[in-house]
């Protein structure tokens, strides 16, 4: 998160009632939006947009974001720590790649395999509907849902059956967390659980009902409200 305001440095003047703000992207895949970001042909003072697969965000400071937001996060720790406290689970998801998203960099292994993975970040599996996750997407202030249906044993955003939710219509919210990011949800006794953070989702394959204009611009305000421009 970027910590401070700062008020003057992003503008750029063009006439003597008028200021606009550039914005940039900095990103290591191709979305659907991209050509609405400005392009400097010189080095004025401009925020950058970072959307990048990898960043330094690990699994376990994922964890604790979704805690601090108030998410229902799904109980996680080591795979020792939580086959003591969840004596009765016979799964476990362990975290082979700190840094992965989209269902990669993650196993499935039974309690007999936890002397293998005995330190390494799990958390518990839920059994209760495997394959089915929801997952939330927050753009600048709107939010749409996707319900994810699979048909892999147990990955349910491998993606075979995606269905779009529309916002609620009232809906506002005050989002200073990030320009863009999705959670992932599982459910399981009958809760659902915050299982994934991404602040560099794919929005191309989602095909949600907002037009690249519209996200650009979503985006390009937060920065706007972020900085106290105008």
């Amino acid at each position: 998160m970027i910590q401070s305001k700062i008020k003057f440095d992003i503008r750029q003047k063009t006439s003597e009632n008028e200021v606009i703000m550039k914005l940039t992207l900095k990103t290591d895949f191709v979305d659907c939006y991209d050509n609405h970001f400005d392009q400097l042909s010189q080095p004025v003072p401009h925020m950058t947009f970072n959307r990048l697969t990898r960043n330094n965000f690990s699994r376990q400071d994922l964890f604790n974001q979704l805690n601090k937001m108030n998410e229902p996060v799904i109980p996680h720790g080591t795979t020792k720590e939580l086959s003591e406290r969840f004596w009765s689970a016979q799964k476990f998801v362990v975290y082979t790649d700190d840094y992965a998203h989209s269902g990669q960099g993650k196993i499935l292994i039974d309690r007999h395999q936890i002397p293998q993975y005995t330190n390494i970040l799990a958390s518990l599996y839920m059994p209760e509907k495997p394959a089915l996750s929801l997952k939330k997407i927050v753009i600048g202030n709107r939010i749409f849902w996707a319900k994810y249906q699979s048909s892999h044993p147990w990955k349910s955003n491998v993606g075979d059956y995606v269905e779009l939710h529309e916002p609620y219509e009232d809906l506002e919210i005050n989002n200073k967390l990030f320009p863009l990011y999705t959670i992932d949800y599982v459910l399981g006794a009958n809760y659902w659980w915050a299982v994934d953070l991404n602040t560099a989702p794919e929005l191309k394959k989602l095909n949600l009902k907002i037009s690249p204009e519209e996200i650009h611009q979503e985006i390009k305000s937060w920065y706007e409200r972020l900085y106290d421009y105008g």
